[in-house]
């Protein structure tokens, strides 16, 4: 718990900005540039996860960050994800929680 003006708050760790649009991290979909969404399941562009008809998963971060094709079978939600976890170790890293 914080003290904020004599007031008091529970204060939680985040989890870092990823825009389903493109499924990218550290922006909001306001500052998105994709004018095409890609789907956080299969990874391919112009359709969503909730459309997606392909079986096969391949995340869209993994493949971006060269990943082994057998290291991306999952989606880009999904929060065992390698390029997830090392997002969020870098804002833990950036974040100062007075530790």
């Amino acid at each position: 718990m914080t003290v904020v003006n004599l007031l008091s708050c529970y204060v939680e760790e985040y989890e870092d900005v990823q825009v389903y649009k493109c499924c990218a991290f550290g922006h909001t979909i306001k500052n998105c540039s994709k004018k095409a969404g890609i789907c956080f399941k299969c990874g391919i562009e112009g359709h969503v996860g909730r459309e997606c008809k392909n079986e096969r998963k391949d995340c869209p971060n993994c493949r971006k960050a060269k990943k082994e094709e057998r290291s991306r079978n999952h989606s880009a939600d999904d929060r065992s994800c390698s390029v997830y976890i090392s997002k969020l170790e870098e804002l833990r890293e950036k974040t100062d929680c007075g530790q």
